[in-house]
């Protein structure tokens, strides 16, 4: 899980157990050492620092999810058109809650049941062309998203033709997730709250010409 970050102005916030230990807490004498998506390092408010290189960058909790699932988006379909990609289709789906059918104990199991098409989202979006010799798209600027690095040597070092990519929102930064309550509860601001959803998933697919 990406690191959660938070600042105070005269000392850290407890709970009833002491210090918090999901959160790491900051003088706010340090913020100018982090960048922040919008505006600038508020006290109390809790951040994740995003998992890309560079200089340290701060999304509000209650961002995060939404503003994530963009940014890996936007960071694959950079690499399959610098990659040449002749066809590029993404679909969007939704994988929603359901009790299963069996009893552990006492009460229905809760788990991820059945996924289904997420109709008419900003992720849909298909691309048909004449492809372009591949090149290098270089670092891959985030590092959770399985697969893309491993796409992008297929293609530049095997000749890859096909390559398919899946990001998962990431739910434990949902604003009713059991840790956004724990935070909430000790007195921590989550920023934007985003609404409570089913798990999205967007499955990239890219062709390529042979070379």
């Amino acid at each position: 899980m990406s690191q959660l970050v938070s600042f105070y102005e005269t000392a850290p916030v407890t709970d009833k157990r002491g210090l918090l230990t999901d959160v790491i807490q900051r003088p706010m004498q340090v913020r100018s050492g982090y960048d922040v998506v919008e505006g600038e390092v508020v006290p109390r408010v809790v951040y994740v620092q995003a998992p890309i290189e560079g200089r340290p960058l701060l999304v509000p909790f209650g961002q995060y999810d939404a503003w994530s699932l963009r940014q890996r988006f936007e960071e694959a379909l950079r690499v399959m058109n610098t990659l040449g990609a002749c066809e590029i289709e993404c679909a969007t789906y939704s994988a929603r809650r359901n009790a299963v059918a069996a009893r552990v104990g006492v009460g229905p199991m809760a788990g991820w049941g059945k996924v289904t098409r997420t109709q008419s989202t900003d992720f849909d979006y298909s691309f048909s062309g004449t492809g372009a010799a591949p090149r290098d798209p270089g670092p891959i600027r985030w590092t959770n998203i399985p697969g893309l690095d491993a796409a992008k040597q297929s293609v530049l070092l095997n000749g890859g033709r096909r390559v398919e990519i899946t990001i998962e929102s990431e739910s434990e930064f949902a604003a009713d997730s059991d840790l956004a309550r724990r935070l909430k509860s000790s007195g921590l601001v989550l920023g934007l709250e985003g609404r409570t959803q089913a798990k999205t998933l967007l499955r990239i697919k890219a062709e390529f010409q042979p070379v």
